[in-house]
């Protein structure tokens, strides 16, 4: 890949491999594919610690006075929202890593449990993000079903999101949201 190691892209690569391996029953390179996934969401969420994240250039007086006294205080929000923007993302590489585990007896991939996943989601992307309200519903006992048509999925909310995102952290959300794993079962 012509990506960097710490690109949140190639993390987004090498789940969507993984879940693809997964599909296809290809479980070993599932494996590997969602092990290099999740070492490269951390590897991202590094590189978001130390990027230079630009602050929103609103026009009004009041914000960039805002912005010159309080510049650490934004950026490290902002810094805080990327990482939870690759902290969610990765939250769907586990899950398609357990769906691996569960279903195909291969030994444990990473230490994240549901409830961790859900929250990671919910954090960056809304309590009313599908992908977590789908990952609530697996973990659930329930048989009731959830209604598919009313779930905004994260690559349905990609285009509005990318459009407002500046050029120099689009790759963060581009990966984001357009990890694959969990999705419309119809």
């Amino acid at each position: 890949m012509s990506f960097a190691d710490s690109d949140p892209r190639r993390a987004a690569a090498y789940s969507n491999a993984g879940f693809g391996c997964l599909l296809a029953g290809e479980h070993r390179e599932a494996e590997n594919f969602l092990q290099n996934a999740a070492a490269h969401w951390r590897l991202a969420e590094r590189r978001v610690e130390v990027a230079e994240v630009p602050l929103a250039g609103a026009g009004t007086a009041f914000h960039l006075s805002l912005a010159s006294r309080h510049g650490e205080t934004l950026t490290r929000i902002r810094r805080d929202k990327y990482i939870g923007i690759c902290r969610g993302a990765a939250a769907i590489t586990n899950a398609v890593a357990r769906r691996l585990v569960q279903s195909h007896n291969i030994s444990e991939l990473n230490g994240a449990d549901v409830q961790e996943d859900i929250t990671a989601l919910e954090s960056a992307f809304g309590i009313d993000c599908a992908e977590a309200l789908l990952l609530k519903h697996e973990s659930s006992e329930s048989n009731a079903t959830l209604p598919s048509d009313e779930l905004r999925f994260l690559h349905d909310r990609w285009p509005a999101v990318a459009r407002q995102t500046r050029s120099e952290m689009r790759p963060f959300v581009d990966a984001a949201y357009l990890t694959a794993g969990l999705h419309r079962t119809d």
